[in-house]
């Protein structure tokens, strides 16, 4: 029956297709053709012209993409799975993740025959971020052309994924194929080559080599997790913005989708434009457009799609690689923007929104377009202000009101905390810095102002509740990055980096969470 209800389907699909855009594109896209670079794909026109018309794209892009149907594979699973994963250095994952439960590994192995009866094997993993008290949203956050996703980039993916699982939202980390570790690095130029493969008949295009681990580590979280996973969510940086943008065109689970530096429309791009060959190929995007693909992400009333871009971005989709206008760079994206907008209210979908950043000059997530506009959008409620008693943050773990830090245990949320009492309201403080030297190197942390203390923290977010005590701290600052004790009572027995100051009188000013690096100074009179 299955099988029946697939081939009338496809018949149908291609019957629509046919009538939208000719044999040829049709024919093209069931044999999974790879077309050159060819600046007569010309997207500025949108396909989408009815409901039909998006139904019969979807299903012909999932046929392009897996060969053998017209909807998306529902019952493949990974290869394996590792329930209670411990990380190692090799994995580049981030170092310190607050209100975390556990990371499960996931592994999808890909075996596909060439038509030319050679095989292709690509192996690719997930992470998977349980929360302690997960809140039903988890979110494939995808890192794209990038074997980090600790940071060593500078792509803010580390802080993504940290405010995500310190807000309860679980966190899927991905990589594109061939950007699976350090160890396991490649380049665009194996993108390309792949992308020139052609795979046997009936089993689709090497797109699905992108895709397809998408799908199955949702799958896996559908069947697995149906009672505590409810809302599935996509966040992606460039490579990974595009695989955000591709994939919430196909899969309507996705009902919130945030991609990042990932893709503008192919007219918008110059000949010699900074893109890998998966953003271009011909036969595929005659079909569905980008302005196509924006729209099928956010098709129906319950989903949206947010896209930010960087204005000064120094590696894609900005305003420095722009070439080709009139008009201008800014004028030229809000106008697509508008396109897809009205097309969304015509067929009465969900809602897209463009965000042209200006705060990143490099090739990054703009964090305060992050914290401000995609949190919230992605099931997080946003930083408030400071409390009225000034102890205490939203989303910020602390001592409460006249206690100050003496120690910490990152993980755990737990603090050894002191009363030394307090002269004023706290203030929360994001960006003083100093450089201490340990380890025989010079480095920098994140302290207090001068004067104050810290009584909270935010690892995810760099910030620290800073207060003065009643008592005046010494004016030099101590590190202690060995120091530890195990506490007793409720905490029983954890073992927690501490200030070891004179008479255990020491309090902490600043810290430098990755290598349990704390700044201390002892209270006048210890």
């Amino acid at each position: 029956m299955g099988n029946r209800r697939s081939r009338v389907v496809a018949a149908w699909a291609r019957r629509m297709l046919r009538a939208l855009f000719g044999v040829a594109v049709a024919f093209a896209l069931e044999r999974g053709a790879v077309g050159a670079h060819d600046d007569s794909v010309d997207d500025s026109t949108m396909k989408i012209v009815s409901r039909n018309s998006e139904a019969a794209i979807r299903a012909v892009l999932i046929k392009s993409i897996f060969g053998s149907t017209v909807t998306l594979p529902r019952d493949i699973q990974p290869t394996q799975t590792i329930a209670s994963y411990h990380p190692v250095s090799g994995d580049a994952l981030p170092p310190v993740i607050v209100g975390l439960d556990r990371i499960e590994k996931v592994i999808v192995e890909m075996t596909e025959p060439q038509a030319n009866g050679n095989p292709i094997t690509i192996t690719s993993t997930a992470y998977i971020y349980h929360p302690r008290a997960p809140n039903g949203e988890i979110v494939v956050v995808h890192q794209g052309h990038n074997c980090h996703l600790n940071g060593q980039d500078d792509s803010n993916i580390p802080a993504v994924i940290e405010e995500l699982v310190a807000g309860h939202v679980a966190v899927i980390a991905m990589r594109m194929p061939y950007f699976q570790s350090p160890s396991d690095c490649g380049s665009s130029a194996d993108h390309n080559a792949l992308m020139e493969r052609r795979l046997k008949d009936g089993r689709g295009s090497p797109i699905r080599f992108f895709l397809e681990p998408v799908t199955r580590v949702i799958n896996f979280v559908q069947l697995k997790y149906s009672g505590i996973y409810r809302t599935f969510g996509m966040m992606g940086l460039s490579g990974g913005g595009w695989t955000t943008t591709v994939y919430a065109a196909i899969d309507p689970r996705i009902t919130r989708s945030i991609p990042v530096a990932g893709s503008i429309p192919l007219y918008l791009r110059g000949h010699s434009y900074p893109d890998d060959r998966e953003q271009y190929i011909q036969s595929f995007y005659a079909v569905a457009g980008y302005k196509d693909l924006y729209v099928l992400g956010a098709d129906t009333p319950n989903r949206s799609q947010l896209q930010i871009l960087n204005r000064f971005d120094n590696c894609c989709f900005g305003q420095p690689q722009d070439t080709v206008g009139p008009p201008p760079y800014l004028t030229a994206v809000r106008l697509y923007a508008d396109d897809v907008q009205a097309a969304l209210r015509r067929f009465s979908g969900g809602t897209y929104s463009l965000l042209v950043s200006e705060t990143a000059h490099s090739h990054k997530i703009p964090i305060e377009a992050f914290q401000q506009v995609a949190l919230p959008m992605l099931g997080v409620a946003p930083p408030h202000d400071l409390e009225d008693d000034g102890t205490q943050m939203s989303n910020m773990h602390g001592c409460g009101a006249g206690n100050f830090m003496r120690g910490v245990e990152i993980a755990e949320n737990t603090f050894l905390c002191m009363k030394a009492g307090q002269t004023e309201a706290g203030v929360v403080d994001t960006g003083t810095e100093q450089t201490f030297s340990y380890g025989g190197h010079p480095h920098k942390v994140h302290v207090c102002p001068d004067g104050l203390a810290m009584q909270g923290l935010q690892v995810a977010r760099n910030q620290l509740l800073c207060t003065k005590p009643t008592r005046p701290l010494v004016a030099a600052p101590f590190i202690d990055q060995h120091s530890q004790a195990s506490i007793p009572t409720s905490i029983s027995g954890k073992s927690m980096h501490v200030c070891s100051g004179p008479a255990r009188d020491a309090l902490m000013i600043g810290i430098q969470a990755a290598n349990n690096v704390l700044v201390c100074k002892s209270l006048v009179g210890a």
